[in-house]
């Protein structure tokens, strides 16, 4: 198994094994978080825009719902577990101490070679296209998915702090195998309003295998959404569909749904129109970038305590309390607000009435 480097204490050794394996058994057979995610996603709800509450972004770890043990028992530690390493996350970024800056690393998967190549600095010689921290870009997206509004509000504000960002997006896993060729799936058919039924799963079933929605992919892809985000929302959309309770805070629910589905087809023409006017002479030679080396990965993942904690500062800039603001100061010769048509320094204003 992949070594993992802890986070300080006081979430111990033992912790952070016992959590590891919890998560492997009970969360990532429901399309669930592994522990390196889980630090992605409550690293991002640490310095998230706004305020959050970790009992309500548990149910996301394990994939929606219930909680994943049958047993009791084990659900419990769980639930303790997370909370524990939910403190243990936010002291990493919080902290100032730059001395050890193995203290301030996520907890990102790595191999053995890779520890050895760091060691030895001969990260450029190792052969290996693992992407490192894809899993923990993924839970970091997934957080900012859940405040997307305010997200784009903070970094629209503020362009060094979205450069920054894109560090974290571009250890994203581009998963091309899966995604295969989109062009490839495309075909001309018109597409056919759906009828204002319920949404039900052999619905979206049906849905998802229509070519429509490999061109809506690519024209979601070219809007530029990170990949990692638009499988969350669909995971979730999966999960309200089969009757599952809606991430809290999440914009999708049962009737946006109902809503969304009954809006496709007057949507449909505005979409061609954005196809046609695509020119795709813009993006040639895209699909030929290479992926990132592992050396490259680990450089930016070496970057990830200076962003983290460029947001966490960004964060606390956000919550101090505004001063309130003055009105306008009356001169001491400006007619005085009481209406008596005196001079403020001979009325309100004067020596005598201010004391």
């Amino acid at each position: 198994m992949p070594s993992i480097t802890p986070p300080n204490a006081p979430f111990s050794d033992a912790d952070f094994q016992r959590l590891d394996d919890l998560l492997w058994d009970g969360a990532v057979p429901r399309d669930g978080m592994n522990l390196e995610a889980v630090d992605g996603f409550f690293s991002a709800m640490f310095v998230a825009p706004e305020p959050a509450d970790v009992e309500t972004l548990l149910p996301a770890i394990w994939g929606g719902g219930d909680a994943p043990f049958e047993d009791a028992e084990r659900n419990e530690e769980l639930h303790r577990l997370l909370l524990a390493f939910w403190r243990s996350v936010g002291r990493r970024i919080a902290q100032t101490d730059t001395e050890d800056l193995t203290a301030h690393m996520p907890a990102i998967q790595l191999s053995q070679d890779v520890f050895e190549a760091v060691t030895a600095n001969s990260l450029d010689a190792l052969d290996d296209d693992t992407p490192y921290g894809a899993d923990w870009a993924a839970g970091f997206e997934y957080g900012m998915y859940l405040q997307q509004e305010a997200w784009d509000e903070r970094l629209d504000a503020d362009p060094e702090l979205e450069e920054a960002v894109s560090v974290i997006f571009a250890l994203s896993d581009p998963d091309e195998e899966e995604q295969g060729d989109l062009d490839d799936d495309l075909e001309d058919d018109d597409f056919e309003r759906v009828d204002e039924e319920p949404l039900t799963p052999e619905g979206v079933a049906a849905a998802m295998a229509d070519p429509e929605l490999a061109r809506t992919a690519r024209l979601i892809e070219q809007a530029g959404v990170p990949d990692t985000q638009v499988r969350a929302a669909l995971d979730e959309i999966m999960n309200v569909v089969r009757g599952g309770e809606p991430v809290p805070g999440s914009p999708i629910t049962r009737g946006a749904l109902d809503e969304a589905l009954r809006e496709v087809g007057d949507e449909v023409d505005e979409l061609d129109e954005l196809d046609e006017g695509f020119d795709e002479s813009e993006f040639e030679g895209d699909e030929d970038m290479e992926p990132l080396s592992a050396a490259e990965r680990v450089q930016l993942i070496m970057e990830l305590p200076a962003v983290l904690q460029a947001l966490h500062f960004a964060r606390l800039e956000e919550q101090k309390p505004q001063p309130a603001r003055r009105e306008s100061e009356i001169g001491r010769n400006d007619p005085c607000p009481c209406g008596s048509g005196k001079k403020y320094k001979k009325c309100h204003g004067a020596p005598d009435a201010l004391h």
